[in-house]
């Protein structure tokens, strides 16, 4: 098995392309085709069930000290920039490059292996690339050198072993990978690799942010918010899926070393006295998924790092790895860490970045006597309500990558063998056990992201903001069916707002006028909810369904278009060349049954994920006048979401906390939580715990009494209606799904 094998079958197959390949790529980002995204989605959802959704939370598990609570989280990618001058990234976040002054080309100066070899007269030390067939690149470099053919690679004398550049001191004997002369490379020195960019309208340093290069931050900075609204006791693992982004100097090795990629970390918080043993926990547990996800166990291995390896923040830290086949023979590559993180990263965010050379760890300060990077100044600590004990919880974190988890997937299903074919001679056959199909047009390609805009004045919560998530559908079409399909897609998607529980009354669609129309368009029209801080009679944007035309398709494949011209034409600049050229590619469509030839005209149904959410939000709330525990008249505030739009389908109450009630209530959570997000409350009057199911929005109490002791039956009661029926235990998963449904 081979790596190009791989990269080609990845493509041939839609499991992954280079990013904007036609105008010919941008190195180090990857997009996920549609079998691709399939694996990975695939991939996040086992991660999330496993890790969190259907983490059993009333038992003590296999290797864990004690029972622990698992939460989620998604936080924005662009974040306060003292968040990474406290966690140690703005200072410490960088790995070592050279540059070479003859081919002005970049190289990781970890990342260079090379020999010493002499000839002529003349010893050198030849760098390449770090890779399997680093010795054989090492040779044909040293032969180019020396001026040498093959025949005569005898005169090639080595000294010593395949060693990094970072163990040679003086650079004015290396060659460099790509050069023809010796002592090109410059000193090697530090570079930052995270990207930075600028927020809001002014571009000086005061507008600085930074992408994120990692989602633990995150987590860190909203720990409290998480305790705080779930009430939560410690341990409490929080976990987040999401983005990030690192400016490798040189990305390499398909999709194992990128600029863009996908982070799943989960950060565990505990007690410091059980940080060790929660650390020997998630390392193990982790190790075991793997196995679990069909990864052989002669693959992986488990690598604890050296005092000299570890990271910052680090206590301790050890690597699952992989033998990708992009490796040299008995080596492997990271495909996660577990890290012991102590409490370095709240108490930075707490008192300012501390200083990783103290034992123990004192705030780094500056010339002034004052902490170099200011903390928030907010409490990050825990006090135990049963014990009374204070504590800043040390932090375990489980980090994955699922690129690479969806890379050591695809090089482990990838397999050759020899099978007869329809004449009975024996055949090469590449088998990945997946699927895959070949489609005809119309098809409709849909993608859920984030996206970024520098509004100048963002406003009204997260209506308009400058970080927000986007799901679109871009639907190709023949252009003779096209304004059927812009009518078939508006009126589909107003029917799904009002099918998800939105009231028609608070719904619009607005067809724009030919003067708003964007540059691509045909034809738009928008759907439109009356937002509570819109003025009476007005709406705001929810959705866009967009008539693009062949305006995207035909810019991509001869220039931009010029949007004045009709019919449109590439818009030319002083030289009557194209204005911005395009990728040259043919992108048009070729119709097998009939041998027609057209460019597609799109149809583009894009909504915000955080728009639709708050227009649910603001539609789900509700005020009205229920009867207490005593039969007093008292407001309730109720989140009416629709139950399949509630973050919680069900909760688990037993009545009272005796009389093996909630022996029972667990049973019945446990069952339950393998198919849906339920929750288990015991604490306070049942009443009490009804109203904050309402306001949480759950659709369903399933409450556990004395009867339930002698019929197994419990009560179903509905957050709209209050009505309140019962069921029998084995019956409930039916009764809530079909509900959900209805």
């Amino acid at each position: 098995m081979s790596m190009e094998s791989i990269v080609s079958l990845c493509k041939r197959r839609g499991f992954l392309f280079q990013s904007s390949e036609i105008y010919g790529g941008l190195q180090g980002f990857w997009d996920y085709g549609p079998l691709g995204v399939e694996l990975k989605r695939n991939v996040k959802e086992a991660w999330w069930s496993d890790m969190v959704s259907g983490h059993d939370d009333m038992s003590t598990l296999d290797g864990a000290p004690l029972p622990y609570s698992m939460e989620g989280l998604d936080c924005t990618i662009l974040m306060h920039p003292q968040v990474w001058k406290c966690s140690g990234h703005y200072d410490l976040f960088h790995d070592y490059m050279v540059d070479c002054r003859e081919t002005k080309k970049r190289y990781r100066h970890d990342q260079l292996n090379g020999r010493w070899v002499e000839a002529k007269g003349q010893k050198v030390f030849v760098a390449v690339p770090a890779g399997d067939d680093e010795l054989e690149v090492m040779t044909k470099r040293a032969l180019k050198f020396f001026k040498l053919r093959n025949k005569n690679i005898d005169d090639l004398k080595w000294d010593g072993d395949a060693v990094c550049l970072t163990s040679i001191d003086d650079l004015s004997q290396v060659v460099g990978p790509d050069a023809k002369t010796a002592g090109t490379l410059t000193e090697p020195r530090e570079f930052n690799l995270m990207f930075k960019t600028y927020v809001g309208a002014l571009s000086g340093e005061e507008g600085a942010a930074f992408m994120r290069p990692e989602t633990a931050q995150g987590i860190f900075v909203n720990f409290k918010n998480v305790l705080d609204s779930t009430r939560h006791r410690l341990p409490l693992g929080i976990a987040q899926i999401g983005k990030s982004f690192r400016n490798e100097i040189t990305p390499r090795n398909f999709t194992f070393r990128s600029r863009e990629f996908e982070q799943m970390e989960i950060e565990f918080f505990c007690h410091p006295d059980q940080s060790h043993d929660w650390y020997r926990f998630w390392r193990d547990r982790r190790l075991a998924w793997y196995h679990q996800m069909g990864i052989g166990q002669d693959r992986l291995i488990m690598r604890e790092h050296a005092a000299d390896e570890l990271a910052h923040y680090s206590v301790g830290t050890a690597d699952i790895e992989y033998a990708f086949p992009f490796m040299a023979e008995g080596e492997y590559g990271e495909l996660e860490g577990i890290s012991h993180r102590g409490d370095f990263d709240l108490r930075s965010h707490m008192e300012g970045k501390l200083d990783e050379s103290t034992n123990p760890l004192t705030v780094q300060l500056g010339e002034d006597g004052k902490p170099l990077y200011r903390g928030s100044g907010k409490d990050l600590s825990y006090r135990d309500d049963l014990t009374n004990e204070k504590y800043v919880p040390h932090v375990i974190e489980p980090s994955a990558g699922a690129d690479r988890a969806a890379l050591a997937f695809i090089c482990e299903a990838y397999t050759e063998d020899q099978q007869p074919d329809e004449k009975g001679k024996m055949q090469t056959r590449t088998v990945m056990k997946l699927d895959s199909t070949r489609h005809r047009l119309p098809l409709g390609i849909a993608q859920i992201g984030k996206s970024f805009r520098n509004e100048i004045t963002p406003r009204n919560f997260t209506f308009r903001s400058r970080e927000f998530e986007q799901m679109e559908i871009e639907f190709f079409c023949h252009p003779d069916q096209s304004h059927d399909w812009y009518r078939f897609w508006r009126d589909r998607r107003l029917a799904w707002y009002h099918q998800m529980g939105i009231g028609q009354d608070r719904l619009i669609m607005r067809e724009h006028a030919a003067d708003e129309l964007a540059h691509y368009s045909v034809g738009t029209a928008d759907i439109e909810y009356a937002f509570p801080f819109m003025a009476e009679g007005e709406y705001g944007e929810l959705e866009g369904i967009s008539h693009r035309g062949d305006f995207d398709l035909r810019s991509h494949m001869e220039g931009k278009l010029d949007e004045s011209t009709n019919p449109l034409t590439v818009q030319l600049g002083e030289d009557g060349k194209p204005l911005y050229r395009g990728s040259g590619k043919d992108l048009s469509y070729r119709d097998d049954l009939t041998n027609e030839k057209y460019v597609p005209h799109v149809i583009e149904p894009s909504a915000g994920a955080d728009r639709a959410a708050l227009a649910f939000i603001c539609e789900a709330y509700t005020e009205d006048q229920q009867p207490d525990e005593k039969g007093k008249m008292q407001t309730r505030t109720v989140m009416k979401f629709h139950p399949r739009l509630a973050p919680i389908k069900a909760a688990v109450l037993p009545l009272v906390k005796k009389d093996g009630m909630p022996e029972v209530a667990k049973e019945i959570y446990l069952d339950l939580k393998k198919d849906f997000k339920v929750f288990y409350d015991e604490k306070g009057a049942v009443g009490r715990r009804y109203r904050r199911q309402d306001e949480a929005g759950t659709p369903y109490c399933i409450t556990v009494d004395g009867q339930t002791l002698e019929d197994k039956t419990v009560t179903i009661r509905d957050r709209d209606s209050l009505e309140q029926v019962r069921v029998k235990i084995d019956e409930c998963e039916q009764v809530i799904r079909e509900r959900m449904n209805s």
